[in-house]
């Protein structure tokens, strides 16, 4: 088994998940090749300040190995104190030994830097392309564009032209970016675009769609918001494929903030669910603003069986006793689409301990629980099958 934050190969006929829970720190990459890591873990590149590399969040698809062999990374180089820096591929074709092949990303003097919903990869059907969503200011406004483009990894170029997925409307203070990326296997891709606190897209703040492109279609469909029904958001939107269904999971309201679920059927064209479903135990808590109270990100994945499970943190301030858990839902291939289909199951039981909380950039606090819920950001998990 490879797993690869993205896309991953299995040869094992038993259902098989891998949780992955670590710090995110990037300069290096360990991949698994024959029997055993490289070790000690590869420099990529970067010597700070000038060159200093920063990889995406572990909650974010940065990383895949593709079928003529070669692994590529989307990172962030920091190429100067001042001026910034850009988003990059880096290729290995030695799995993982040695990286020499380095491609910016296009308008690469606007990114957004290596935090949340800086950029997404996967890798195609084909042997040698790799699908990219990043955001960018290329526009010239102050406010963040999404964009996407293929990248040949044979020809070592990007493919046809960037495609603008969402724009930045800057009189309304309105960003858009990529969340998460994935393919079918016939080759239809996925990429959830999120909105920021001034909503925009024809969506409410913190709210995320989906934008649907075929193999042989002539471009991505029009933005089909996955939030539908109740309270409002569908932040921070997480996608995994299973055949040709698009399976999602977001933050919403519900619960004083819980985890929800809908799924997306690509051949037919339409949601599976005429609303979302809250995926945590007792439709995520006590009533629709008291109850599981959980962090801003998810990570949903699928196991070799096509089974899917949703990873995400929960803390006590929504009204829930002893709820700073690390939990997940865990719901059986074909089904999810009721609260009741969903297990909750206890990855790292209650911990009050009090500690520099992981709250995102710029927002650790030390008075704070190491585990806890509300407008939180952790990307220090993940999932992969």
């Amino acid at each position: 088994m490879i797993a690869a934050g993205g896309s991953a190969v299995s040869n094992s006929s038993t259902p098989c998940l891998w949780i992955a829970i670590a710090v995110a720190t990037a300069l290096g990459v360990s991949t698994r090749g024959a029997a055993q890591l490289t070790s000690p873990p590869v420099i990529v590149r970067g010597s700070a300040p000038s060159a200093d590399v920063h990889a995406m969040p572990n909650s974010q698809n940065s990383l895949a190995s593709l079928a003529d062999g070669s692994i590529v990374a989307l990172l962030y180089r920091q190429t100067s104190n001042s001026a910034g820096g850009h988003l990059f591929l880096a290729i290995s074709t030695d799995i993982g030994v040695t990286w020499n092949s380095f491609h910016p990303l296009p308008h690469n003097t606007s990114h957004r830097a290596h935090g949340s919903n800086s950029g997404v990869l996967c890798g195609g059907r084909e042997c040698n392309i790799v699908h990219v969503a990043w955001a960018d200011r290329s526009s010239g406004s102050a406010y963040h564009s999404a964009w996407y483009q293929g990248f040949d990894t044979t020809a070592g170029k990007w493919v046809g032209t960037p495609t603008l997925l969402g724009a930045a409307n800057a009189a309304n203070r309105q960003d858009a970016f990529p969340t998460d990326i994935t393919i079918t296997p016939l080759g239809t891709l996925a990429v959830a675009v999120g909105v920021g606190p001034n909503g925009g897209l024809g969506m409410r703040p913190h709210e995320c769609g989906l934008r649907i492109k075929k193999k042989a279609g002539p471009g991505f469909g029009a933005l089909l918001p996955m939030h539908s029904g109740g309270l409002g958001w569908s932040r921070a939107a997480s996608i995994v494929a299973v055949d040709e269904v698009i399976h999602c999971a977001f933050k919403n309201l519900q619960g004083s903030g819980g985890i929800a679920y809908r799924s997306y059927d690509s051949v037919g064209a339409a949601w599976q669910q005429s609303a979302h479903v809250m995926v945590g135990p007792n439709n995520n808590g006590v009533t629709s603003i008291n109850g599981i109270n959980a962090g801003n990100r998810s990570v949903i994945a699928r196991d070799t069986s096509g089974n899917l499970y949703i990873l995400y943190v929960t803390g006590s301030q929504g009204g829930l006793p002893t709820n700073n858990k690390m939990r997940m839902a865990y719901a059986a291939n074909g089904t999810g689409s009721t609260n009741a289909a969903w297990t909750d199951l206890e990855v790292i039981p209650h911990d009050s301990t009090i500690g520099a909380n992981p709250r995102g950039v710029g927002r650790t606090q030390s008075s704070f629980p190491l585990l806890q819920g509300g407008d939180t950001d952790y990307y220090n998990y993940t999932l992969a099958p």
